[in-house]
């Protein structure tokens, strides 16, 4: 089949959302806040203090109350959804740290 023929066979695909090919999970992140970074003030200003699971692949942002559900809402439109989670209008969606002091003195020593 010769490549004009081939052309007119050729299934279109509409609506797909693009592929996106991410190295690492600091290239999600990166890009899932910058898709944040330019809805911000529309997000802040109706939807403050929830999370948001914004899908990379299509630029969605899906909102809801909890963390577990902005990430179900996304699944649920898109199960293979690449998924970014952020607490709207926060710093960060939660807080991870540790404490170096101990309950008791360290026995064995």
């Amino acid at each position: 089949m010769r490549s004009s023929e081939r052309k007119k066979h050729e299934k279109v695909r509409v609506g797909r959302p693009k592929v996106v090919h991410l190295a690492s999970p600091r290239e999600l992140a990166v890009e899932g806040e910058r898709i944040y970074a330019e809805r911000r003030d529309e997000l802040e200003k109706t939807s403050s203090g929830k999370f948001a699971a914004i899908d990379v692949s299509n630029q969605k942002i899906y909102v809801a109350d909890g963390a577990a559900e902005a990430l179900v809402a996304g699944r649920r439109k898109q199960p293979n959804a690449i998924l970014h989670l952020v607490k709207i209008g926060d710093k960060g969606a939660y807080k991870i740290g540790f404490s170096t002091r101990h309950a008791g003195p360290v026995r064995g020593r």
